[in-house]
C-alpha cells in the first residue's frame, strides 16, 4: 500500500480584510481524518451493550465509525448480532460488524480491524476499546 499524497498547504495572501482571501488564490482546507473506534468483542454481549457501546454513545464528539469485530462467538452470536444492530439504529455515527470465521485471538482480531480499515478507511485514527471497558465522555475529543 503505497503512501497517501497530500499536497502542501499554500499561504493565502492577505488583503487587509481579515479572514478574506485575495480574489483569484485559492484556500486549501482539509478536512480532520476521520475517527474511528474498534470494539473486539468474544460472547460477551451484556458487557458489550452495557459498557463499551453505551461508552461510544455517550461521547462528547461521536466517533464516524464503531467498528466491533466479532471474534468468532459460538453461543451468543446471534446476540452479539442483535446488540450491534440496537446500537447502529440508536447510534450518531456508522456502525460495522464484522466476524471473524474462526477465532484469532484479541491480537488477530484487532488486526482483521485494521485490514478492513486499510483498504476503507485509510485516512483514519483509530481508538480501540475493549469490550468491558468505557471512556469518560470527553475522551475522543
Amino acid at each position: 500500500m503505497g503512501a497517501a499524497f497530500h499536497a502542501p498547504l499554500r499561504p493565502v495572501p492577505f488583503d487587509g480584510v481579515a479572514g478574506a482571501p485575495v480574489p483569484g488564490h485559492s484556500v486549501s482546507i482539509r478536512r480532520p481524518p476521520p475517527i474511528v473506534v474498534v470494539i473486539p468483542t468474544c460472547d460477551r454481549p451484556d458487557l458489550l451493550r452495557n459498557r463499551a457501546l453505551r461508552s461510544v454513545a455517550g461521547q462528547d464528539a461521536p466517533p464516524d465509525l464503531v467498528l466491533v469485530v466479532d471474534d468468532s462467538s459460538r453461543a451468543s452470536r446471534p446476540i452479539v448480532r442483535e446488540v450491534v444492530r440496537e446500537f447502529s439504529r440508536q447510534s450518531r455515527c456508522e456502525v460495522w460488524y464484522l466476524r471473524n470465521s474462526h477465532a484469532r485471538g484479541l491480537a488477530g482480531t484487532l488486526n482483521s480491524a485494521l485490514d478492513r480499515l486499510a483498504v476503507h478507511r485509510p485516512d483514519a485514527v483509530v481508538a480501540t476499546l475493549d469490550d468491558d471497558d468505557e471512556w469518560d465522555p470527553g475522551y475522543l475529543r
